[in-house]
């Protein structure tokens, strides 16, 4: 029986997290002038180099057997992609903080999520609204990580809280989101739209 909390175990072997990166030659020696990903953000550690080719190997392995039409199987995946989407939105986070899409030529991060991430314009800068607010709410980035708040749920926060009362919102995010965290997503909308008139 499927069960989405198995971990998958990588193959062993030389691959590395800039081979498989889009624009890679596919070698994994060490090249001579570096990806542009890797010098500017730093070394992958062992451990997440690891985990992405174990990830890289579970995505090619379920594209050659496919996916079943089973609802079990189903929502186990999309638990796992959503849990995967914070951990990529934190990264994301510090990747702005640090004003990282410079090094990749982009004059800000809604341009880089345009260009380098294929988003175009508008979910470009639907993207960066997001990654910007989450740098002001850390304890919703963090209840996104562990799982207390899901994907949609977060997007309701950023879709909700006009900018005038981010600042307040921050100030008040541990207690919302205690309130939100086992609310559906209709409730957690019903339950902002409140926040935002009492606001």
């Amino acid at each position: 029986m499927f069960d989405h909390r198995t971990a998958i175990q990588p193959a062993m072997g030389t691959t590395t997290v800039a081979s498989l990166l889009p624009g890679s030659s596919g070698s994994s020696g060490g090249s001579s002038g570096g990806s542009s990903t890797s010098s500017s953000a730093g070394s992958f550690s062992g451990s997440f180099d690891l985990a992405f080719v174990g990830l890289t190997e579970a995505v090619a392995s379920m594209v050659r057997s496919g996916v079943p039409a089973d609802a079990d199987v189903l929502v186990g995946l999309r638990a796992q992609l959503d849990q995967l989407a914070a951990l990529v939105a934190e990264a994301e986070v510090r990747f702005d903080t640090h004003e990282l899409w410079r090094d990749a030529g982009s004059g800000s991060m809604r341009g880089w999520f345009a260009d380098r991430c294929g988003l175009g314009r508008r979910a470009g800068s639907e993207a960066a609204r997001r990654v910007q607010r989450l740098a002001q709410w850390p304890e919703v980035t963090d209840a996104w990580v562990s799982g207390q708040l899901s994907g949609a749920q977060v997007d309701v926060l950023v879709g909700t809280i006009p900018k005038r009362f981010t600042t307040v919102f921050a100030e008040q995010a541990e207690s919302v989101i205690a309130i939100i965290a086992p609310l559906d997503i209709a409730t957690t909308e019903t339950a902002m739209r409140q926040w935002v008139r009492c606001a």
